[in-house]
């Protein structure tokens, strides 16, 4: 069954070079769906926060789940820290879309220090200040049943390898879970039956 990859993190934490590790180690078709194209590429002028934020993001739930619909495993990059007016993060409202598909959230982790070294080797640079607060924000960010994944000094190849261990491990135990459900219900069903049967022989007599 395809699946849902949620990528969240600090900028220039390498949410991008990961996601393509982990598309080259994915069976099957997938789609890798960065948050940022639809907060900055589409919308002229993009500015923080307000009716544009809420509108790419809702444009980026839409396409992941489009996405997800057609037999994609999806990787959704981004920063997730963006709340909405009633104070839930943006994500949360997609996590509850996609739950017919197994999800998994991660939350990569890496010092200011080493995100500020790796913007400096962008070609498209991002303000410093922008990453600090950023940065700032996704210290006090939890983002719904994440697992961390501190970077260090691991390779964008090995911390792919991670991820797709715990993803693993996810799938087996949701597929153990609908199977356990799938054997009650069918218990039931014969309990039922049984009863049923039971009940109409005692009007024959």
């Amino acid at each position: 069954m395809n699946q849902l990859i949620i990528l969240g993190g600090s900028s220039s934490v390498g949410k991008t070079t990961v996601s393509k590790e982990i598309a080259k180690k994915l069976s099957g078709d997938v789609a890798i769906i960065e948050m940022d194209h639809f907060r900055w590429n589409f919308i002229f002028e993009p500015k923080q926060g307000g009716y544009a934020n809420k509108v790419s993001h809702d444009a980026a739930r839409l396409s992941v789940l489009a996405y997800l619909k057609n037999g994609f495993n999806v990787i959704f990059e981004g920063t997730f820290s963006e709340k909405d007016k009633n104070n839930k993060l943006f994500i949360e409202k997609l996590i509850k879309q996609a739950n017919k598909f197994p999800t998994s959230v991660f939350h990569l982790k890496y010092s200011l220090k080493k995100c500020l070294e790796r913007n400096k080797l962008k070609e498209l640079k991002i303000p410093e200040q922008t990453i600090k607060r950023i940065h700032q924000r996704h210290e006090v960010t939890k983002l719904p049943n994440e697992i961390i994944i501190n970077v260090g000094k691991k390779s964008a190849s090995d911390i792919a390898l991670e991820i797709l261990q715990y993803v693993k491990k996810k799938v087996i135990f949701r597929n153990l879970k609908l199977n356990i459900i799938f054997v009650l219900i069918e218990k039931f069903a014969l309990t039922f039956e049984l009863q049923q049967n039971n009940q109409s022989m005692l009007r024959q007599k």
